[in-house]
């Protein structure tokens, strides 16, 4: 038997905190980062309206400010709220496999490839996009050259029309491509 953890079967933090919280999570607000304050499980307050635990629904991070308990994600918060370990935990949620059958395995191996691919994908977009910020630096490096080779040239030679219109070329130049940077940062 082929027992095996499936991080992508797990809830997502959002929906699995609106599943525990119910409408204690409906009247809360989330902030810019993602997080929400409701009354701690963990511990009994005395106050009944304590909202002292800070739930991620992004990601699932917890804490509490009165007792202290924290995590990481949804299953650290089934963990410590259950007395749960790991495996037991994420059998509650729903994923852990014990006996995956052959679809099971495929498609858990298909899941795996698609993510590898789009992590291969996303790492191809980010090199190329610091390719194309080099190419562009560089060129704004080699215009700056340049123009102050011109301008030595025109202390020498002030009325040199060619030396102007070069300089004016070459500012211009330089602008179109830090426009073209400044897009890319």
């Amino acid at each position: 038997m082929i027992s095996h953890f499936d991080r992508d079967a797990l809830p997502s933090a959002r929906s699995f905190f609106e599943r525990e919280f119910g409408s204690a999570l409906g009247r809360a607000r989330e902030n810019s980062k993602g997080y929400i304050a409701t009354r701690c499980v963990f511990h009994n307050s005395e106050n009944p309206r304590s909202r002292s635990l800070s739930l991620n629904l992004r990601n699932g991070n917890f804490i509490c400010w009165s007792c202290g308990a924290r995590g990481g994600d949804v299953i650290d918060f089934v963990m410590k709220r259950d007395g749960l370990d790991f495996k037991h935990a994420a059998m509650k949620l729903g994923a852990w496999n014990e006996s995956p059958t052959p679809e099971n395995l495929r498609q858990i191996e298909a899941k795996r490839i698609a993510r590898e691919a789009e992590n291969a994908k996303q790492a191809a977009k980010k090199e190329r996009h610091r390719r194309e910020r080099i190419r562009l630096r560089d060129e704004i490096h080699t215009d700056t050259k340049l123009m102050k080779k011109i301008s030595t040239e025109l202390r020498k030679d002030p009325d040199n029309e060619q030396l102007w219109a070069s300089l004016q070329l070459a500012s211009e130049s330089r602008e179109l491509t830090e426009s073209e940077y400044d897009k890319l940062l």
